[in-house]
C-alpha cells in the first residue's frame, strides 16, 4: 500500500514538474477587471411616474437605479485567449432576455413583458469564449461573444454617452456560435461565422444564422467596419405585429456600418448606420413577399477638453414605421444627447451628466403629466461609474 502511495506521489510530482516546464514555455497572463454603474434620471414630462423611458437600459425615471456590475476574467498566452465576462443587475436582465426566456421555459425571444424582464436583478453570462490563433493570419473563436453589430456597446465606461441609442437597442446584444478571422493585411481583416440567431442561449431550429465583418483600419486613428448578420426563420416571436396572423417562411437580415475617426488628439468623430428587414410570405394570393424594414443613422462628436473633462454629442434618426422592432414602434424617432464626462481618481471614477431630448412626431408614445400621449420627451440625468 505504501509503495502504491509513493508511486502515485512520484507520478504526480513528475507530472507537476513537466507541466511547470511546459508552462514556462507558454507562460500566460491572467487579468481581472470590471466596473459598476448606477444612474439617476429626471423626466420633465410625466415627471412623477417611474415608468419606462422607452430606452434600452436606463429605463427608470425620478429615482436612483443600479445599472450593471461586471467582472471580467481573461487568460492569454502566445496562441490563445480565454474570456469569462459575467454581469449582474438590472441591465444584465434586460440584455439577456433570450437566455431568461429559455431558462424560464418560455419561447426563445418571447416578449419581455411575459417574464417580467423590465424589473429586478439578474446574473448573466455576457461573454464566455476562447480564441485560438491557428497562424499569424487565421484565428477562430468559439462560445458566447458580444455582437459585432453597432457602434455602441453594453459597457458604460466604453461609451462617451451614457444612455444608449435606438440603433443599439434594435440590434443584437450577443451571439453563441463560432467565427473565424482572416488577417489579410495590417489594415484589412475579414470575419465570418455561424451563430444561434440573436440573443438566445438555445436554438430551436435546424437553420443557423450567418455573420460577417469587413474591418478596414489603415491607421490607429481611423476604422471602418461593414457588418452583417442574416438567417432563415431565426426569430418567429419577433415577427412584426403588423404582419398579423400566421406567416410563411421568412428571412431576416441586418446590415451595419460603423466608422470612427480620431481627427486630433482632442476631437473624435463617429458614425453608425444600419438597415434591417424581415422578408416574409404573407400567404396572400399574389404570392409576393412582404418586407418589414427598420434602420437609422447616428452621428457622434466627442471633444476632450482636458484629462478631467470632455463633451460628447450624439444625434440619431431611427425609423421603425413598419413596426418591425420593439421599443420605438410604428414611428420615426429623432434624439439629441449631450453628455459631459468627468473623470476622477486616475480614470477609475467617471461621472456623466447628460441631457437628452427625443421626438417622435404624431404617435404619442411619450406621456405628459396628465398621462396624455405627446410626441417628445426631455430628460436630464447623471451616471456614476467606477471601473477597475
Amino acid at each position: 500500500m505504501k509503495k502504491t502511495i509513493y508511486t502515485l506521489a512520484a507520478g504526480m510530482l513528475a507530472s507537476s514538474f513537466a507541466f511547470a516546464q511546459d508552462s514556462t514555455k507558454t507562460a500566460g497572463k491572467f487579468t481581472l477587471n470590471g466596473y459598476i454603474d448606477s444612474y439617476y434620471n429626471y423626466r420633465f414630462q410625466n415627471e412623477s411616474a417611474t415608468t419606462d423611458l422607452n430606452r434600452p437600459f436606463d429605463v427608470k425615471n425620478n429615482q436612483f437605479a443600479l445599472g450593471l456590475v461586471q467582472t471580467r476574467f481573461a487568460y492569454t498566452n502566445r496562441n490563445s485567449e480565454l474570456v469569462m465576462d459575467l454581469v449582474f443587475g438590472p441591465y444584465a436582465r434586460l440584455a439577456n432576455f433570450g437566455n431568461l426566456d429559455a431558462l424560464l421555459g418560455g419561447v426563445a425571444g418571447a416578449d419581455a413583458s411575459a417574464t417580467g424582464v423590465k424589473g429586478g436583478n439578474s446574473v448573466a453570462i455576457k461573454q464566455a469564449f476562447f480564441k485560438y490563433n491557428l497562424s499569424k493570419k487565421f484565428n477562430f473563436t468559439v462560445g458566447q461573444f458580444a455582437t459585432h453589430i453597432g457602434y455602441e456597446g453594453v459597457d458604460a465606461p466604453n461609451n462617451f454617452n451614457y444612455s444608449l441609442s435606438n440603433l443599439f437597442n434594435n440590434g443584437p446584444f450577443y451571439h453563441i456560435g463560432a467565427k473565424i478571422q482572416f488577417i489579410a493585411t495590417d489594415w484589412l481583416r475579414l470575419t465570418g461565422g455561424v451563430v444561434n440567431n440573436w440573443d438566445n442561449l438555445v436554438d430551436y431550429k435546424t437553420q443557423k444564422s450567418l455573420m460577417g465583418v469587413i474591418a478596414i483600419n489603415p491607421s490607429s486613428k481611423f476604422g471602418l467596419y461593414l457588418n452583417w448578420i442574416g438567417g432563415y426563420g431565426d426569430d418567429p416571436s419577433r415577427i412584426p405585429s403588423t404582419a398579423g396572423g400566421t406567416v410563411g417562411p421568412y428571412t431576416r437580415h441586418l446590415f451595419d456600418l460603423s466608422v470612427g475617426l480620431q481627427a486630433t488628439d482632442k476631437l473624435y468623430f463617429g458614425l453608425n448606420a444600419a438597415y434591417g428587414m424581415y422578408n416574409l410570405e404573407t400567404g396572400s394570393s399574389t404570392g409576393k413577399d412582404t418586407t418589414y424594414a427598420w434602420g437609422g443613422v447616428a452621428g457622434y462628436v466627442n471633444y476632450k477638453f482636458t484629462d478631467f473633462l470632455g463633451l460628447g454629442v450624439r444625434y440619431e434618426h431611427f425609423n421603425n414605421k413598419s413596426g418591425a422592432r420593439g421599443g420605438i414602434v410604428g414611428t420615426i424617432n429623432n434624439a439629441l444627447t449631450v453628455t459631459m464626462p468627468i473623470t476622477l481618481s486616475d480614470g477609475h471614477v467617471i461621472l456623466k451628466p447628460e441631457f437628452r431630448i427625443d421626438a417622435a412626431p404624431g404617435r404619442g408614445i411619450y406621456k405628459d403629466n396628465n398621462g396624455n400621449g405627446i410626441d417628445h420627451q426631455t430628460t436630464i440625468g447623471m451616471a456614476f461609474i467606477y471601473k477597475y
